[in-house]
């Protein structure tokens, strides 16, 4: 049996690097479907691709206090770290100034309403993780993975302007 350790990163740099990893499996988990009627093959694909734009979220969270390198940085300084599945709740503990920020480029590049394709999108994370217990469901996959790339690329520019210093304080 193997033992796995993860050593603590910069919170910014594993958040960012899991939301990769969790929205690279979605792809891959959704393009594994089969055709058939059956929605199950895509199932795991659509809980990884909400669980990545739950993370680029709760990076932007993050990112907003560069002070706190760590996670137990969070605990020291007294800030509630954010926690949750639910996109909306997520976004509506962002700071005003990066709400707007988000919103306008958002508005910008799909001339849409993000905060309005956040709530369209759901609890998916919570939702299809139970798919059993629903008699139906829906979910955009391709807004889904459209929120999902936006952020993903704000967060790149984002992380390369903070990382220097989260780099700094690490060492």
């Amino acid at each position: 049996m193997s033992v796995i350790e993860v050593t603590a990163k910069p919170i910014c740099t594993m958040i960012l690097d899991l939301a990769q990893e969790y929205s690279l499996i979605s792809e891959n988990q959704k393009i594994k479907s089969d055709g058939s009627d059956s929605t199950l093959p895509i199932v795991p694909g659509i809980v990884n691709q909400s669980f990545a734009l739950e993370l680029l979220l709760k990076f932007f969270y993050f990112a907003q206090y560069p002070e706190c390198i760590t996670y137990s940085d969070f605990k020291k300084a007294k800030r509630v770290p954010v926690r949750g599945h639910t996109f909306i709740d997520l976004y509506d503990k962002l700071k005003p100034e990066t709400k707007i920020f988000l919103k306008s480029e958002y508005k910008k590049e799909f001339s849409r309403d993000l905060y309005q394709d956040l709530k369209s999108l759901g609890n998916p994370f919570m939702e299809w993780r139970y798919i059993y217990e629903k008699e139906t469901l829906q979910h955009s996959v391709y807004i889904g993975q459209e929120v999902i790339n936006f952020l993903g690329v704000l967060a790149h520019k984002k992380f390369n302007e903070i990382y220097p210093f989260a780099q700094k304080k690490m060492e």
